[in-house]
């Protein structure tokens, strides 16, 4: 009697440990809950439509930054246009600078976008345009990090005329990445 009642125990301990990524993303109260759902929801089984769905909905109006960063980079996990365009809107109204600076580190290198050159021009308008100073920094580190030469220009006026020291040295940091003959892509 005692062990079949353990075994039930054990049992429910274990089903409430499958709850789904959807429910998880949806009704957790702790942040780190949602967090491992946003990256559940980006691998299989549960990639997938209604996946991308329920990540850009955390990604706009979850209240915790920590959440709405891994859903954001959950998403940028997707391919195409129209990813990015969330994602260039999100940079534009998200009110977290640190949420905003490593969204765009994360872009620098995210395999789905990285022959799309509307990846950099969207990490080269936060260089141009945020007003924060950690977000232009992130911007400039995210260029070099992502060897665009698309984003030489942008990347030569940040390095002499942000307003920002920090901005300005990360800008020519860039500069010296940007500046070095692309490596031959392996055949």
């Amino acid at each position: 009697m005692i062990a079949r009642t353990l075994l039930l125990a054990a049992a429910l301990a274990n089903a409430q440990d499958a709850v789904s990524p959807f429910t998880q993303l949806q009704s957790a109260v702790e942040p780190a809950d949602r967090i491992r759902a946003c990256s559940e929801l980006a691998r299989r089984p549960h990639r997938g439509p209604q996946a991308y769905q329920a990540l850009i909905a955390s990604m706009n109006n979850d209240l915790s930054e920590r959440v709405r960063l891994a859903a954001a980079v959950a998403v940028i996990t997707f391919p195409g246009g129209q990813t990015l365009g969330l994602i260039d809107s999100f940079l534009k109204t998200e009110p977290g600078a640190a949420v905003r600076r490593e969204l765009l580190i994360a872009l620098s290198t995210e395999p789905a976008h990285f022959e799309n050159p509307d990846a950099t021009r969207i990490i080269v308008y936060s260089l141009t345009d945020d007003q924060s100073v950690e977000v232009r920094r992130g911007a400039a580190a995210a260029l070099g990090l992502r060897a665009d030469a698309l984003a030489l220009g942008a990347v030569g006026r940040a390095s002499e005329n942000d307003k920002d020291k920090g901005v300005r040295e990360e800008a020519r940091r860039a500069m010296l990445i940007l500046s070095k003959p692309p490596k031959p892509k392996p055949k």
